[in-house]
């Protein structure tokens, strides 16, 4: 039984230090790819429109994106929802905001605002940190529990009976 307790702390361990290197390289990579959408991005005026109810599978509850329209370059007008929904609105209908979209891509606009923009980069990063965190500590405290229990077999051997 100890056996199979200790087999399972040892893979919990490593699992969670996957899983969280996997969230920390999630992480990289969103954030890269929204440097580089900063990077080349054109900012424009734009209008929230609406908040569209965006219902959570889990609980039910509703959350709103806020869909807003600009003014591209090239002199259309664009309607874009954002891929980012609270329950407690962070725009009101008729607000001016600013949109940063790719001049070749306006349909994929953002809106500028820090948590539209980084939202999903740091809850991956947070999440990966917790796991990685608690997946090392775990580890950590596996490998020194074997080093202690090798070091009083290693003394019991030794020691004169």
């Amino acid at each position: 039984m100890k056996l199979l307790i200790k087999r399972i702390l040892w893979t919990f361990c490593r699992a969670w230090l996957v899983c969280g290197l996997g969230c920390l390289a999630v992480a990289l990579g969103f954030g890269v790819h929204n440097a580089i959408f900063l990077f080349r991005a054109v900012s424009a005026k734009g209008t929230v429109v609406s908040l569209l109810p965006v219902p959570n599978q889990e609980d039910g509850a509703l959350n709103y994106a806020p869909e807003f329209n600009f003014t591209a370059e090239d002199g259309h007008t664009y309607t874009v929802t954002s891929s980012v929904a609270s329950n407690r609105p962070g725009f009101t209908v008729g607000q001016d905001i600013r949109v940063l979209y790719i001049k070749n891509d306006p349909a994929g606009a953002k809106l500028e605002h820090f948590w539209q923009l980084w939202f999903v980069t740091i809850l991956c990063a947070g999440l990966g940190m917790f796991f990685s965190g608690a997946g090392y500590l775990l580890l950590r405290y596996e490998r020194r529990r074997q080093q202690r229990e090798m070091s009083a077999a290693r003394d019991f051997a030794h020691s004169p009976r």
